[in-house]
């Protein structure tokens, strides 16, 4: 008896029944929830992407709405004829701009031509008072009219300041030499310089040249002077095509000043060379114009003092 089993109500049965393979049936669901929520997500990916191609579209289709709209307008008559306008007030306004400046160079063209006919007046009143009135009253006059023509002479420049590509290289002389005229002798050579750069011809070219020489001369600057002189001579080549009556002419009248030049600054052996040289000119070439200036020129050469060089310091 002590060897039978417990047979109370809490007693395990004689034979249990097997356990179910719960690991089996568990991955079994995992799985299929996996596949379903896989399928949720193409589903949602499908979505979106389905909703951007529609906003895609109708992006497209107000934008081409939009520009259907814009062409309207361009074609509208109202807006047609404001762009018309437009155009036409930005046309009248430049024509109207260039006409003012035209009229301005106009006006600045006029004024200097009247500044440059009293500038070249001046020189005749200055020898008429001088013969005219002789003693202390000519001076007084003669120094009044060197005011006006300064003063002319600084108008006329401003003027050419306004219009540099209207004057011609002789206003430029003009305006120049009456600078030099007063003592204004850098104002003199900065128009001489311009004259120079805007000349139009070989004469041009000379006078510019011959008149910067002289310049140079007066402030003793010789080397310059004698480069200037020399540029002024060679200034017909070749290349120019004058006839040998200008060349000569040209050539002899730039000799005669730079005999000139160097006799004024004392050294009389180099003023008699170029004397020559404008002699031997109007022998080949006759020119009875400077005839007489050689004349005066070779008897003023002949009383010539020589320039007395400084004499060096001592040691």
């Amino acid at each position: 008896m002590a060897d039978e089993p417990y047979r109370g109500p809490d007693a395990a049965p004689a034979h249990s029944a097997p356990k179910r393979a719960v690991g089996r049936r568990g991955s079994a669901a995992d799985l299929t929830d996996l596949r379903t929520e896989l399928e949720e997500l193409r589903r949602r990916l499908q979505q979106n992407d389905d909703e951007i191609d529609a906003m895609q579209i109708t992006a497209a289709q107000a934008s081409q709405a939009a520009e259907g709209r814009g062409l309207a307008i361009l074609r509208s008559p109202a807006v047609l004829i404001s762009l018309l306008s437009l155009l036409l007030a930005f046309g009248t306004t430049v024509l109207s701009s260039a006409r003012l400046d035209a009229d301005r160079a106009h006006a600045a063209r006029v004024e200097l031509t009247g500044y440059i006919e009293r500038l070249t007046d001046i020189p005749r009143l200055q020898a008429e008072v001088a013969l005219q009135h002789p003693g202390t009253s000519a001076g007084n006059l003669v120094a009044e009219l060197n005011a006006q023509m300064q003063s002319l002479a600084y108008q006329a420049r401003n003027v050419m300041r306004t219009i540099p590509d209207q004057v011609a290289t002789v206003e430029y002389m003009a305006v120049g030499y009456a600078l030099q005229s007063v003592g204004a002798l850098d104002d003199a050579g900065e128009l001489y310089g311009l004259g120079l750069s805007r000349a139009a011809s070989t004469s041009d070219r000379i006078f510019a040249l011959r008149s910067l020489a002289g310049l140079r001369f007066i402030e003793r600057d010789f080397a310059a002077g004698r480069d200037f002189y020399q540029q002024a001579h060679d200034a017909h080549d070749e290349t120019t095509g004058a006839a040998e009556l200008v060349v000569a002419n040209d050539n002899a009248q730039t000799e005669l000043l730079w005999a000139n030049a160097e006799l004024g600054a004392g050294f009389c052996s180099e003023a008699a060379s170029h004397a020559t040289a404008a002699a031997q000119i109007l022998l080949a070439e006759p020119l009875p114009n400077l005839t007489a200036p050689l004349q005066l020129l070779q008897e003023a050469i002949a009383a010539c003092v020589p320039r007395v060089s400084p004499s060096p310091n001592p040691t």
